[in-house]
């Protein structure tokens, strides 16, 4: 972005007549003078000087030299001299006095003085800068005076002295309170902990709080992470990592910004002590995100702490994740270890002050102390454990308590607190090793999968043959969908193409390019009989094509559409009628054959619409939008019944087949729900893992669900986990279809490039 630089503009000073040379007559003339000009955004604001003269022939607009206007003869004008007819003499000009020229030094003064207010904002500190603004002012005024009135730019050297004083006077400010903290934070990156921890000198809670902030402020070297020891450091690369590639598969990176410090990655610091760790983080672009976004990155934030520092810290102990932008705070997450839930409730937003329990003083002999806690040595680090390791030995102080700051605990206390799988029934004082001598409190371990626990601590079977493969997708598949008995499979795209698969040769058909009436293509469907093709674009327009013996499409009927983007779409398995949702919480519904008959429409949400469900007999439709389950009568467009569910944000939900039940995933824990009575009738566990897609199987009784690198296939009669349809890397599962007939499932990881694969599943699968 050009901010600054310098400009040539032309002014009429005087005009009258003399003989042009060219025209060989008299002719009237301008008199142009050149100034050059130090601009700001292309605005001219500080002058330079004049840079010349020219005179301007108003008959041949020639431009000449001023000395045009007295040439001549001394008794006869040059006009005369050459066409012999006599002529006045045109008066002469009056003298033309040059104006000063403005100082240089005046407006380099200048400019530090304007650059300097934007780097104490950027770096918090713009002592250089200032500092030139002041001596270069200074000698702008001294040149000035000694110039006899051939220099000017007074003006502009006050100016530019007066920001350099006061600037300079905010950096020192600044520099005494931040400096100690910053010097120590990079001297001790520069060391080993130890050594650091043993040469600084007393530190206070704030003061350690403050370093670790400065130190997510900017990169350190080839390293985005950091801690208080070997091993916070470990755990703050491997979180750093993680959210890394959470946000390439969730999130866009988002434009790199021109004033960026550090290079649009995620900037982590970990405070790992006995008991307790917290995770300050700086989010690249964080005042970017949308409100949405922000709530989505939170929680996934959360989780990926509590999966980090799971081979730390025990189920109870206090954890914090702490996430900045460049120069505050956007969240902080306070709660409990072994608390991995996705519903919100398993942490809570607190204030910065309350994350000062977790950065205690440590003093020259490696005491760490928190005010109501008795001192205690630190123990050495140890080496980071494998996550399958049966116990982790850490020293605790049962007099140790997680919040000391002022008022009750942001949480409240849970002595009879259960880790996940529920695998002791006795409250956590008296779990082994948590006696009143303070003893050793090991880690137990976890249970094998059964029921809703964790199932991933158990290696689920391999499930499916993979038929057929897509590879290099190009840009992101954002919605599938398999014709009738799977033959043909429609593949929705981020950059707004449309292509048609052939399962069987694995071919591509067609690929139509919709961008600029559709966008991105988030949803798409076939018709019950596969003689039409449907799809819903980004601005909210609705697509239909006829689809022929060979996958062949041919453009038909305009449907009506959304205002805004299109989110799910249903075909009716008996008639020729389409039911759409949308962002703005609003159904559509018509007829696909008669297209000139009018859509009906019925909002009922306040967000996205999730999933709908058109029945196989009746006028009664099913929507959701994960927080509500919404039945409404298709002929008068009124809502019938609304059922509450419990839960926060959903990420993904789906219908089965008859519309007898609604599942609804709150990151790692799906909900099974009656449409009739709109009661929970079954919850599916993934542990730890967010699951971003559902999909029913044809039978009504096995649900897919796309988590990361891999599908999880579930029984919905007992609740188990049947098989994992691995797809490989970390990337999440967004995008699932299930064919109607022939167990066909369709997959693919939400990134750039990925494989699409079709699966074929057992018909029948071994109970686990």
């Amino acid at each position: 972005m050009i901010i600054y630089g310098f400009r040539t503009t032309e002014s009429v000073s005087a005009a009258g007549e003399f003989p042009c040379p060219r025209c060989r007559t008299g002719q009237e003339y301008r008199l142009l003078v050149y100034k050059r000009w130090f601009t700001l955004y292309f605005v001219p604001v500080i002058p330079l000087g004049r840079v010349g003269e020219q005179v301007e022939c108003q008959g041949c607009l020639s431009r000449f030299s001023p000395d045009v206007l007295v040439a001549g003869m001394p008794d006869k004008p040059l006009i005369a001299r050459l066409s012999g007819d006599a002529m006045p003499v045109p008066p002469k000009p009056a003298p033309y006095v040059d104006q000063p020229l403005t100082s240089t030094l005046s407006v380099t003064s200048l400019i530090l003085g304007l650059l300097s207010p934007l780097l104490l904002c950027l770096c918090g500190i713009s002592l250089i800068s200032s500092l030139a603004a002041v001596v270069t002012g200074h000698l702008a005024l001294l040149q000035i005076g000694r110039s006899a009135g051939r220099l000017s730019g007074r003006g502009a050297a006050v100016a530019g002295l007066v920001l350099g004083y006061v600037l300079f006077a905010a950096s020192l400010g600044l520099w005494a309170v931040f400096g100690p903290s910053l010097y120590r934070g990079w001297r001790n990156a520069e060391r080993p902990t130890a050594d650091a921890r043993t040469a600084a000198a007393p530190e206070s809670a704030a003061q350690r709080l403050l370093a670790a902030e400065m130190r997510v402020l900017t990169r350190g070297g080839e390293e985005n992470f950091s801690g208080n020891s070997p091993q916070a450091k470990q755990l703050a690369q491997k979180y750093c990592q993680s959210l890394q590639a959470m946000r390439e598969a969730e999130f866009s990176a988002g434009r790199s910004r021109v004033f960026s410090l550090t290079a649009g990655e995620f900037i982590v610091y970990c405070e790992l002590h006995p008991g307790r760790c917290a995770f300050i983080v700086h989010v690249p672009a964080y005042r970017d995100f949308t409100n949405e976004a922000k709530a989505a990155l939170e929680l996934r934030a959360w989780q990926l702490a509590q999966e980090t520092a799971a081979d730390f810290l025990n189920a109870g102990d206090s954890l914090a994740v702490g996430l900045r932008g460049s120069t505050l705070y956007g969240a902080i997450l306070v709660g409990r270890a072994g608390d991995a839930g996705a519903a919100t409730g398993s942490f809570q937003r607190v204030e910065r002050e309350s994350l000062l329990a977790f950065f205690p003083r440590e003093d020259r002999a490696g005491l760490s102390s928190v005010p109501g806690a008795p001192e205690r040595a630190v123990p050495p680090p140890a080496p980071i454990a494998a996550r399958d390791n049966a116990s982790h030995d850490l020293p605790i102080d049962p007099a140790f308590q997680p919040w000391f700051g002022p008022g009750p605990p942001p949480f409240p206390p849970s002595p009879a607190f259960r880790p996940p799988g529920d695998f002791s029934a006795e409250p956590r004082s008296a779990l082994p090793g948590n006696s009143a001598m303070g003893g050793p409190l090991a880690r137990p371990s976890r249970p094998a999968a059964s029921g809703n626990s964790d199932h991933a601590a158990a290696k689920l079977p391999s499930v499916g043959d993979v038929v057929q493969t897509f590879p290099d997708m190009g840009w992101s598949v954002e919605s599938l969908a398999f014709a009738p008995q799977g033959r043909y499979l429609a593949a929705g795209k981020l950059d707004a193409l449309l292509l048609l698969l052939d399962v069987e040769t694995g071919r591509r058909l067609q690929s139509v390019a919709l961008r600029e009436e559709m966008g991105q293509i988030p949803c798409v469907a076939f018709s019950s009989d596969g003689g039409m093709l449907f799809a819903g674009g980004y601005h909210g327009r609705l697509q239909a094509w006829n689809v022929d013996e060979a996958g062949g499409l041919q453009a038909a009927d305009a449907l009506q559409g959304h205002t805004q983007a299109v989110t799910c779409l249903a075909t009716s398995p008996v008639a020729p009628f389409l039911l759409s949702g949308s962002a703005a919480g609003d159904m559509v519904w018509q007829s696909y054959k008669q297209t000139s008959a009018e859509a009906r429409r019925l909002t009922a949400f306040e967000r996205s619409v999730l999933a709908v469900h058109l029945p196989r007999s009746g006028i009664l439709a099913w929507a959701t939008d994960g927080r509500r389950l919404v039945q409404f009568d298709l002929g008068t467009a009124q809502t019938v019944k609304v059922s509450e569910l419990a839960g926060s944000r959903a990420q993904a939900a789906a219908f089965s087949p008859d519309g007898s039940t609604l599942a609804v995933s709150l990151g790692s824990e799906i909900r099974l729900v009656d449409t009739g009575s709109g009661q929970i009738t079954g919850t599916l566990s993934s542990g730890s893992e967010m699951q971003w897609s559902l999909v029913f199987l044809p039978d009504g009784h096995r649900l897919i669900s796309g988590g990361r690198g891999a599908a999880t296939l579930w029984s919905l009669a007992d609740g188990r986990p049947l098989g994992s349809i691995d797809l490989g890397g970390v990337l999440y599962i967004k995008s699932l279809a299930a064919a109607s007939e022939g167990d066909l499932l369709a997959a693919i990881p939400s990134a750039a490039g990925q494989t699409l694969s079709v699966v074929r599943l057992p018909k029948h699968l071994p109970q686990p």
